[in-house]
């Protein structure tokens, strides 16, 4: 039977494919490997490549990958039967050599291999599955228990092949692989068969309903008016009703405004009556797609509790805005009234006053410094010494004892001249502040927030009133038991 394949592979390999696993073939044809029983032949196949019977031979656990080298001696099964018998002698010759330890097997591979591809890499082969090699290949790298193993001289269609072991892969488990298996599913054609199932059940729960004259109808009056790449259909004279799917319908016209959008060019010799049908089964499917998840929550109790979650959580979210949050911070004479009636709850501790005076050379530090000790007030200071060139700077720090500089003490009239570099500095205590509220401006993080509460506080208490609270006391105490 396989002589009568129309895949070319099958002259040479009768239809035989080795042994295949998930994702190295188009789904249905996997799907159809699994679960056809070893021995038996399936039920014809459909693919994108046409139909296929499928003879299951043997089944067996998956062996991971494996990444090896080989030295390669040419045979084909063309050859003379004494060209044949060399090549093998020559490669059982080469194993005991390197078995003797006489060559190393990069050094074989080096001097003898005939696969130029890979001789000058040491034989290198790509990490492969079992499926990806030669059957017999695959059976003898397998088979070699750790890396650096070397097999004896095996034979493919291609020729002999020394086959030494450079590293394996095992199997993955699922929770290491599964985002990896995920990505591949949502890749291949196999998650159509999810959408499928979708289309069918939304079909059962919504209630879908079919006109099937009214699209038999269409698609003749689509296949006549075809011309030139272009459908020349009327529209507005197609209204019936093609299919319906819950309080939604959709007619011959919403369908021809598809095809237009859809369907560009085709060309005159192709299958239109297949091509119309396989885009009316899209924009069914599309159509029936997005009345399903405008109403899931009709039929998904999961999901109509967390789209119910968003809604009171975003309605909560703009309430608390509007009567708490942005009415604290726009509020400024409620904030003013809160602060001044709360003003002991935002006291500055006990806090220093000290002086900072920068001068721009000793002349004027000294100077300055002497009518400072003298009583002079900051402002004749600054009057006298500035009168005709800005020599001195004043800055005043109110800080609080952990903050005062560790050079002056906690007492008014402690100072410090320091000289540094070329830099003339003057500290002195002016005064020690008592304790005192803050102002609004100095702490007015604080007194929004504190505001915020006292806003949800009273807005709570209102809607109390508004809607009084009964508790169940005996259901409360048994939850607490």
């Amino acid at each position: 039977a396989a002589k009568s394949s129309q895949d070319p592979s099958a002259n040479d390999n009768f239809g035989r494919l080795g042994y295949l696993t998930v994702f190295q073939t188009v789904y249905p044809f996997e799907n159809a490997l699994y679960n056809t029983k070893v021995g038996q032949i399936s039920e014809p196949v459909a693919s994108q490549f046409g139909y296929h019977l499928v003879l299951v031979h043997d089944v067996r656990p998956a062996r991971g990958k494996i990444k090896t080298a080989h030295l390669l001696i040419k045979s084909k099964e063309t050859d003379s039967s004494e060209k044949k018998e060399a090549a093998k002698n020559k490669a059982f010759q080469i194993y005991q050599d390197i078995k003797s330890g006489k060559i190393s097997f990069q050094d074989a591979v080096k001097t003898y291999s005939e696969d130029t591809k890979t001789k000058q890499q040491g034989g290198a082969l790509p990490e492969l599955s079992s499926a990806e090699m030669l059957p017999s290949f695959a059976d003898a790298a397998f088979s070699l228990n750790k890396d650096g193993d070397f097999s004896e001289p095996i034979l493919t269609s291609i020729g002999w092949h020394i086959i030494q072991r450079i590293s394996k892969t095992e199997i993955k488990t699922f929770d290491v692989s599964q985002n990896d298996l995920k990505l591949k599913v949502e890749r291949d054609s196999r998650s159509n068969v999810a959408q499928e199932k979708n289309i069918e059940d939304s079909k059962k729960v919504f209630t879908y309903t079919f006109n099937a004259p009214a699209y038999k109808e269409l698609s003749a009056a689509l296949e006549k008016s075809y011309n030139n790449g272009k459908f020349m259909i009327n529209e507005t004279s197609y209204t019936k009703e093609l299919f319906s799917i819950g309080k939604d319908k959709f007619t011959q016209k919403d369908f021809i405004s598809y095809l237009n959008k859809t369907i560009l060019n085709a060309k005159p010799q192709e299958n239109l009556n297949g091509i119309i049908k396989n885009t009316y089964n899209k924009f069914e499917d599309e159509k029936i797609k997005i009345y399903r998840e405008e109403h899931l929550a009709e039929i998904n109790m999961d999901y109509k509790n967390l789209l119910q979650e968003y809604h009171d959580g975003i309605l909560l979210f703009e309430l608390t805005d509007n009567e708490v949050w942005s009415k604290a911070v726009t509020d400024t004479t409620g904030l003013a009234l809160f602060h001044e009636a709360n003003k002991l709850n935002y006291m500055w501790p006990e806090r220093a006053l000290y002086s900072k005076y920068t001068f721009k050379d000793e002349k004027s530090s000294t100077k300055a410094i002497a009518l400072l000790n003298k009583g002079k007030s900051t402002t004749e200071v600054l009057n006298k010494i500035n009168k005709k060139e800005n020599l001195v700077q004043h800055q005043v720090f109110k800080v609080e004892k952990a903050s005062i500089p560790d050079f002056l003490n906690w007492e008014v009239g402690s100072n410090k001249n320091i000289v540094e570099e070329g830099n003339f500095n003057y500290f002195i205590v002016e005064s020690l502040l008592q304790p005192e509220p803050k102002k609004l401006n100095e702490t007015r993080g604080y007194v929004i927030s504190d505001y915020q509460n006292y806003l949800e506080k009273q807005w709570i208490e209102k809607l109390k009133t508004k809607y009084p609270i009964e508790l169940n006391k005996g259901v409360f105490e048994s939850l607490i038991k």
